[in-house]
């Protein structure tokens, strides 16, 4: 919980929602690393977010409906340099150079508004970032991603791997990199009235297309992320609908086309790494939406996979007013145990974790393979119709599936972004972890580190940026 009461919470709560829905500036900055980190942490976090909301009156006031913005930070021998940049998107560019809202988003349509060739929306490219073949991708999840200077900065052009896309192709933001290979393995799904298809698809370091197939499915789903292991791709399919004719004729929001039925229990779906096709569909023993997954792996002809599981989707908690998170419910993590050669359900359980936890961070080593932690952002769900926000970071423990430590960050200062893991050179040196983080008060951002295998310990490094960073969504890590 937090360490004042209910009623400073819900202020500090309100703040932050207030603090984060504003249209931030651009920076270039460097400065010294405070506190003590191994010679051998240095590198480079990325970040991607939303971090403008209002055209000319116009408020956009969904977390994901902000105009991307993607951070590099970069930090070696105790010194950090930071550089942030908005991606140049078609929707940023039309509608700064009009000064006002063109496109409909996420969840704000208005009188007037357009949708890229009448069927989707113009991307805002603000939910994740990649660096991959010489590019940085920034991936929204309505179109292609676009590509950047992992430098600079400076946006290049919408990134079509080589052609093998058209341009109102929609992939999702939630790529995954299979790094042994140097594959990058993505989803994305095509609505087409009473017809809904997933294709899949993997490319090369050359960006060649390496894999790709398409799975027809019987519901139009709405799906945010999957799971890899070696040789299968795995969907959790919750029954969140997209009706695409509300949306593309009646003028409604994506969001607000969007219907929820609690009682239909989500449907697993495998497709082969190999071809792309359909290996089995298998209708899950229990009820619930996942929006971000944990990890996959096969062991003994068994694959097991790990998600983030809540009782409903809660995209309804990432309203400006009255302020994130003011109703948000508790996660848990489902472990799914199946056959692959035959589809079926071999073991379904739960963990229980009486919080609300995202954001989940893996080591780039562990995906696809048998990993023992994972970390995660985490806030209290009370007390309730009171806007919160992340204020610790956990381990998770997989083998004895419970919380192994916990930073709870102080009153006022609130964690953003999904974690990332510095994996040590040695194994026995365990690992760092770097998390975004802003004080209300003071509105100044930091990045603190952590000993990944010690949170409890505190802060042992940091940096004091002299402005606010907005609070991102997904990050990634290259190592120099």
């Amino acid at each position: 919980m937090f360490n004042n009461n209910d009623t400073d919470a819900g202020e500090l709560g309100a703040t932050a929602s207030a603090l984060i829905f504003g249209n931030a500036d651009q920076h270039d900055w460097q400065g010294a690393i405070q506190g003590n980190l191994p010679r051998w942490v240095e590198g480079t976090l990325f970040l991607n977010g939303p971090a403008a909301f209002t055209r000319k009156g116009l408020f956009r006031g969904h977390w994901i409906d902000g105009d991307g913005m993607v951070r590099r930070f970069h930090f070696s021998d105790g010194k950090a340099r930071y550089r942030s940049r908005f991606v140049q998107t078609r929707r940023f560019v039309d509608e700064r150079a009009q000064s006002k809202a063109i496109y409909r988003s996420f969840a704000t349509a208005f009188p007037g508004d357009q949708l890229r060739d009448g069927k989707i929306l113009h991307t805002p490219a603000n939910v994740s970032i990649h660096p991959f073949a010489d590019r940085l991708l920034a991936f929204g999840e309505q179109c292609l991603p676009w590509a950047l200077n992992p430098d600079t900065l400076a946006t290049f052009e919408e990134h079509n791997f080589n052609g093998a896309f058209p341009g109102i192709t929609a992939l999702s933001a939630h790529p995954k990199i299979d790094y042994p290979r140097r594959h990058m393995c993505n989803f994305g799904v095509t609505y087409r009235g009473l017809r809904t298809q997933l294709d899949y698809f993997e490319c090369d370091e050359n960006l060649s297309n390496k894999v790709k197939g398409t799975v027809e499915l019987p519901e139009p789903y709405l799906i945010h992320d999957f799971l890899i292991s070696e040789n299968f791709a795995c969907f959790q399919l919750s029954p969140l609908y997209l009706d695409i004719l509300a949306f593309a004729r009646k003028g409604h929001s994506l969001l607000d086309a969007t219907r929820w039925e609690p009682n239909r229990k989500p449907t697993l779906l495998l497709i082969s790494r190999a071809n792309g096709k359909e290996i089995a569909r298998i209708e899950s023993d229990t009820t619930g939406f996942s929006l971000h997954t944990l990890n996959a792996f096969e062991s003994a002809e068994r694959l097991i996979a790990d998600t983030l599981e809540s009782d409903h989707p809660y995209y309804d908690q990432y309203y400006a007013k009255p302020g994130l998170f003011n109703n948000i419910g508790t996660t848990r993590i489902r472990r799914f145990i199946f056959r692959p050669t035959d589809g079926q359900l071999i073991d379904s359980h739960v963990t229980e974790l009486g919080m609300h936890f995202d954001f989940p961070c893996l080591p780039a080593r562990d995906i696809g393979k048998p990993s023992q932690f994972f970390w995660m952002l985490g806030m209290p769900t009370e007390p309730v119709n009171t806007p919160k926000f992340y204020d610790r970071v956990v381990r998770y423990d997989i083998e004895r599936q419970a919380v192994a430590d916990c930073f709870i960050s102080q009153p006022g200062r609130f964690l953003a972004a999904e974690p990332q893991f510095l994996a040590a050179p040695e194994p026995e040196q365990g690992g760092i972890l770097i998390c975004q983080s802003f004080d209300v008060t003071s509105k100044y951002s930091y990045y603190i580190f952590l000993d990944a295998f010690n949170l409890e310990r505190g802060i042992i490094a940091g940096i004091k940026l002299p402005f606010f960073d907005p609070p991102a969504f997904h990050t990634s890590f290259q190592s120099t």
